[in-house]
């Protein structure tokens, strides 16, 4: 009844969705990322990711929003998270939307992502469990560029 319905809430108010709930939103839809261009001097950061979607490619660090987290705090935890940089100048310069084959979840998934772009001067990378390795390139990732609108 209505207590396990307030349990549920509460799972999803401490930010943690239970797998099978997840799961049938990610199927249903799309879901509300931010993602961070990483600029050291005149290159950019990007993370090779470890789970689907983009499967061990280079991408821009970023995740899912949180319930009651600002876009900026969003974007901030994120390039923490995921790279241990520290980063500076956190600047909203568009969106980027996108239509994957594959999800961690095993089903289609979609994201709409609010774009930063932030600044990194001290490249003492320390990565997650979500990635595999951080590298300083030249260029954006093309499907980035393809679908990013500012």
């Amino acid at each position: 009844g209505s207590q396990k319905y307030i349990n549920n809430m509460a799972t999803i108010d401490n930010r943690k969705i239970p797998a099978k709930l997840y799961k049938q939103i990610v199927e249903l839809v799309p879901i509300l990322c931010v993602d961070v261009i990483l600029i050291l001097g005149n290159k950019f950061i990007l993370v090779r990711r470890k789970t689907e979607p983009l499967k061990g490619e280079l991408w821009l660090p970023g995740g899912r929003a949180y319930k009651n987290e600002t876009l900026l705090e969003t974007a901030k935890r994120k390039v923490k998270e995921e790279t241990g940089l520290e980063a500076e100048d956190f600047k909203r310069v568009g969106v980027y939307q996108d239509f994957y084959d594959k999800s961690a979840w095993g089903v289609l998934t979609s994201s709409m992502s609010v774009v930063f772009m932030a600044e990194v001067f001290d490249f003492v990378p320390k990565p997650d469990k979500t990635v595999s390795d951080i590298e300083i390139v030249d260029n954006l990732p093309v499907r980035f560029l393809q679908n990013y609108e500012n």
